[in-house]
């Protein structure tokens, strides 16, 4: 019907889908990159679902003239950006240098384009003006003029800009920028595609701390630069897993799919395009309100997937009258069949950006049985935590498959997708299968092929990591040891520096530049220069081959052991070492862990919590403590992988009689503490519930030759008072010297909504057969993401362990 595909008229969804001053679905990005173009922001979406066309929809809004935010083309407060769009994916810049150049190159030509195209034929020289296929010539002269030498001969990626050059080059471009007095240019925003490029560079940390410093400290040119990064979910998850000077301060927006009334609008536009466009008279389309119901249904509002049933529709080459419908199965079918990469690459094809995990998938699956659920709702129906589920529902509704409603549920978006998903975990179905048996049988293999067994679990202990062991003496000598060998150094800490510091975050009244700055100080002193530049390549060595580091702390002095090193924080990645889920920390117990010590077990995870709650010191909330453990617990029960006992009853007698009944792997304790000279108590009841003080040595006698608890945890609850805290802390090494593998402390109190998110994602991390250390990391992660690095919560846990591989129960 058509030979060439660019006639189609719905093939144009990687360029803006209308006008360019009205992209659908996407007006309020575009008003707010116009009224603060100069901010840091991160545009982040799945595949197709317009990233490119919002960008460009963006750039073409800087420059229109007529298009004012402030709706008055005369405002002294509207400050127009320069827009200069940088696909990384095509540069592939080779490191900071050459990305700098690009900058400039990109920004150069962007102006010679916008010279040479009059203002008053914008409108109809846009698509000209979008195609036009960018050049280095007048870049070179450019650069020459400045005095900054190129050698012409080399591509782009073999030419650098060190940050002098690249400063004169942008603060001139920006002068000639101002120049243009009729559009108010104040500066310039790039508008970076395929941001995700950088974050798998092994100059990621140098590119992000680059661009933060422009922002943040260069005078000259912070005012003056704007960024607007797309990309998949990587540049978040970099942010998460690794942190990024940049990426912190960026204000983060998914891109998701159109609404339907957007959806009814595009449509309306495209088919009201095509009957300007070709011979009307001889082949007419008309959708009725039923026709478009289902391509709203089919599509699920998914830009790509509407305009890609259009063209089906279209090239099909039918009349659809009113009463007609527009989508048979065998249009379907078709386009399912045509998709089937498409649909791979989004389901399941793990090396690239974008696409779904296996635990996403495996929450799709029940979204699909359940059709509409909260996080809370698919927390319960699978093996994973809510803050779990939460994260995978997000990123799937960036994704576009998926849609959240206004009270907080998600509901499965495009149609033609589920059944793609349906037909890829049930190809195995006898084609005599009756629809409901087939039903039925698709249901199964679903469960079979993503959803764990309740009584499997993955056993995931096979992580790489590199060790970094750091030990300093009782005065206070550094010995670092890595793969690349030992270096030494001097520890230099006035304690008295951070006294009002480690007070205030006693009190829980603190901020997150008070923890930065606290946790400056003590990285400043546990890593001194040439231990901070030996810490930094191993990251770098273990970044490079996908491993992590294993970083271990050995105290010998009290005092020092004292300190809450969990707020570890490194300027250079800008990122807490606690709660980096790339660099596992613990203190470390010099008495290694033999083979014959490790506590072989089998699931479920068989856990003692004991909940001491004497009648004569503050009351604790017993049954509050003991729901809270049990919520958070709840899944794990169901499914077999965990098995808890409670006691309330938390006297010697009864303690010592329940690790003699049962081989308990944990033993969890909840309740009051005292620390004097240098000792911690654990406080018990007696016969009549009064207040039993046990220090620390005599308490540890409850585990001597003990074979079966691998794990203490130690925790005081809300309500519990300072000291408590310090005697768990003081309490947990003398723990591991007397034979237990590794002992978790709390070093301040937590609330019931952070012990209950502990307890529910440091149980699923271990029974899923994580290294404890790791396990612990992952915790303090989840805990950072829910609470914020803005309260003490997430250094709260502190991991003391004697197993050197993080190994401390066998058989997970």
């Amino acid at each position: 019907m058509y030979d060439s595909v660019g006639e189609r008229p719905f093939d144009n969804y990687r360029t803006p889908i209308t006008e360019p001053s009205y992209f659908f679905g996407r007006s309020e990005l575009i008003h707010t990159m116009l009224k603060f173009p100069f901010q840091v922001r991160i545009l982040l979406g799945g595949r197709r679902l317009g990233k490119t066309s919002a960008l460009r929809a963006v750039e073409w809004n800087l420059l229109d003239p007529n298009n004012n935010p402030d709706r008055n083309p005369n405002s002294k407060y509207f400050r127009r950006a320069f827009p200069v769009l940088i696909d990384l994916k095509l540069e592939q810049p080779k490191d900071l240098d050459n990305l700098r150049y690009i900058l400039i190159a990109r920004l150069r030509e962007a102006m010679e384009r916008w010279r040479e195209i009059p203002v008053t034929y914008i409108n109809q020289m846009y698509p000209e003006f979008l195609n036009q296929v960018k050049g280095a010539e007048v870049t070179l002269n450019f650069l020459s003029s400045l005095g900054i030498n190129c050698n012409s001969n080399n591509s782009d990626t073999e030419k650098r800009l060190n940050n002098d050059n690249f400063r004169l080059a942008f603060l001139k471009t920006k002068e000639e920028l101002r120049k243009q007095k009729e559009l108010n240019f104040q500066g310039v925003c790039f508008l970076i595609d395929g941001a995700e490029f950088i974050v798998r560079q092994t100059w990621a940390t140098d590119a992000w701390s680059y661009l933060r410093g422009l922002k943040d400290t260069d005078i000259a040119i912070k005012s003056a630069l704007g960024l607007l990064l797309s990309g998949y979910r990587d540049l978040k998850e970099y942010q998460q897993r690794v942190g990024s000077p940049l990426l912190n301060i960026a204000e983060i927006e998914w891109l998701t799919t159109l609404s339907e009334e957007d959806t009814r609008k595009l449509v309306c536009d495209r088919i009201s395009h095509m009957l300007q466009t070709y011979d009307t008279e001889k082949e007419k389309i008309f959708l009725s309100e039923d026709a478009i119901a289902q391509i709203i249904e089919w599509s699920g509002c998914h830009p790509y997937l509407i305009q890609q049933l259009l063209n089906m529709i279209f090239d099909s080459n039918q009349q659809f009258e009113l009463e007609q419908q527009c989508l048979d199965t065998h249009l379907i079918n078709k386009l399912l069949q045509h998709h089937d990469k498409d649909f791979s690459s989004w389901w399941n094809t793990e090396h690239l950006s974008g696409c779904f995990s296996e635990d996403e998938r495996k929450i799709y699956c029940t979204l699909i049985e359940q059709r509409q659920a909260t996080p809370k709702d698919l927390a319960k129906n699978t093996s994973f935590s809510r803050f779990k589920v939460s994260e995978a529902l997000e990123v799937m509704a960036g994704t576009g498959v998926i849609h959240l409603l206004d009270d907080e549920s998600y509901i499965l978006g495009s149609r033609l997708f589920q059944e793609w998903v349906k037909d890829l975990t049930s190809n195995t179905l006898s084609p005599n299968t009756s629809e409901s048996d087939s039903e039925k049988q698709s249901q199964q293999v679903l469960l079979d092929k993503q959803l764990c067994k309740q009584n499997q679990i993955q056993n995931q202990t096979q992580i790489n990591y590199q060790d970094f062991q750091i030990i300093v003496d009782k005065n206070h000598y550094i010995r670092a040891s890595s793969e690349q060998g030992e270096v030494k150094n001097q520890l230099l800490l006035d304690i008295n520096k951070i006294k009002l510091t480690l007070k205030l975050v006693e009190l829980n009244q603190t901020d997150t530049e008070l923890l930065k700055a606290l946790g400056h100080e003590l990285y400043q002193a546990l890593f001194p220069d040439k231990i901070n530049a030996r810490f930094h390549a191993t990251l770098a060595s273990a970044q490079t081959k996908k491993e992590s580091v294993r970083l271990r702390l050995i105290f010998e002095s009290p005092e020092l052991a004292s300190l809450p090193w969990e707020f570890l924080y490194d300027e250079d990645t800008n990122t807490f070492l606690g709660n980096n889920t790339e660099t596992v920390l613990s203190r470390y117990i010099d008495l290694p862990l033999r083979k014959s010590d490790l506590k072989a077990v089998s699931l479920p995870l068989k856990v003692l919590l004991v909940i001491s709650t004497p009648t004569d010191l503050a009351t604790l909330d017993v049954a509050g403590e003991e729901k809270l453990i049990q919520e958070a617990l709840k899944t794990h029960i169901e499914t077999k992988n965990i098995e808890l006992d409670i006691l309330q009853t938390a006297t010697r007698r009864e303690i010592q009689q329940k690790l003699n009944e049962k081989h308990y792997d944990v033993f969890h304790f909840i309740g009051h503490g005292e620390f004097e000279n240098n000792k911690g108590y654990i406080i018990l009841v007696d016969e009549a519930r009064k207040a039993k003080y046990m220090d620390d040595e005599n308490f540890a006698n409850f585990f001597l030759g003990s074979h079966n608890v691998g794990l203490v945890i130690l925790n005081s609850c809300q309500g519990a008072k300072v000291a408590s805290n310090q005697a768990m802390r003081g309490t947990a090494p003398n723990l591991v010297r007397r034979g237990i593998p590794a002992v978790i402390a709390m070093q301040y109190s937590i609330f019931d909504n952070t012990a209950k998110l502990f307890a529910d994602e440091f149980y699923r991390t271990l029974a899923l057969g994580y290294p404890i250390d790791a396990a612990i990391q992952k915790t303090r992660n989840a805990i950072s993401m829910e609470c914020g690095l803005n309260t003490r919560d997430f250094a709260t846990p502190v991991l003391y362990m004697r197993a050197k591989d993080g190994i401390i129960l066998s058989g997970l």
